[in-house]
């Protein structure tokens, strides 16, 4: 080694190029990897600042593409709606609301739900529907007894009375909720069922402890016995009070 390396000022460096004269090549023999590019990221869409999000990921609707219902009573317009009140209103001027529905966008008409002429100038017999029975109706206010009446009169006099009664609610409020209708018919509210045999079981006038008697009447008159849309197990009602059927 030549001298002057042998110097302390040197020998550090020295040291140095013995360093990189060897460890480059041998990286490059044992195949060291050079370290990969940063793949690249997709950029997502700027943040609005307006308060809006991005566009939602589903197709908007365009005229075609929809399939929409049959026209219904609620789809009425309000000329239609005045034609079928013109005639009740002149009589009926006061009442608490000209509808049972609050909401303004369901617009029903007075004969839309309780049937009879809606024409403009009609006496009373004119503009109502006429009862089977008009002794017993003597005047607008429901007789004693009525529930038992209505079984002897007829479909449209039950709906001018009650639209929403059970016997005729298919024709009136079923038109729009036709589900709750069909449904409705089989709750305890209707057939009274848990009533009559809650009374007679604890009494000991009948031994079954699940109901199976029940009030319900068609728009006829006649009694319904009232069935089921599945025969529920033994214990599907008692744990859920299923029943198979109920009898008038």
């Amino acid at each position: 080694m030549p001298k002057f390396l042998r110097q302390r000022a040197y020998s550090w460096l020295m040291w140095v190029a013995l360093y990189l004269a060897f460890a480059y090549p041998l990286a490059w023999l044992l195949g060291e990897p050079t370290p990969a590019p940063p793949a690249k990221t997709e950029s997502l869409p700027a943040v609005p600042d307006t308060g809006t999000g991005p566009e939602v990921s589903v197709p908007p609707m365009v005229p075609g593409n929809v399939m929409r219902p049959p026209r219904n009573r609620i789809d009425q317009s309000d000329a239609e709606v005045a034609r079928k009140s013109a005639g009740c209103i002149e009589c009926h001027k006061t009442t608490d609301a000209h509808s049972m529905h609050a909401s303004p966008n369901v617009v029903l008409g007075c004969t839309d739900c309780h049937t009879g002429n809606p024409k403009r100038g009609l006496k009373i017999e004119e503009a109502h529907p006429k009862p089977l029975n008009p002794e017993y109706w003597p005047t607008s206010a429901n007789p004693p007894n009525s529930t038992v009446l209505l079984n002897h009169e007829s479909p449209e006099w039950i709906q001018f009375v009650n639209p929403g009664d059970l016997r005729v609610a298919e024709k009136s409020c079923g038109l729009c909720h036709g589900d709750i209708t069909k449904r409705v018919g089989h709750s305890m509210m209707n057939h009274g069922a848990m009533l009559w045999n809650a009374a007679g079981y604890n009494n000991g006038a009948i031994p079954l402890k699940n109901p199976f008697v029940g009030q319900s009447y068609g728009a006829d008159g006649i009694p319904l016995k009232l069935e089921a849309p599945f025969a529920p197990t033994a214990e599907e009602t008692r744990k859920y009070g299923w029943l198979a059927a109920i009898y008038p």
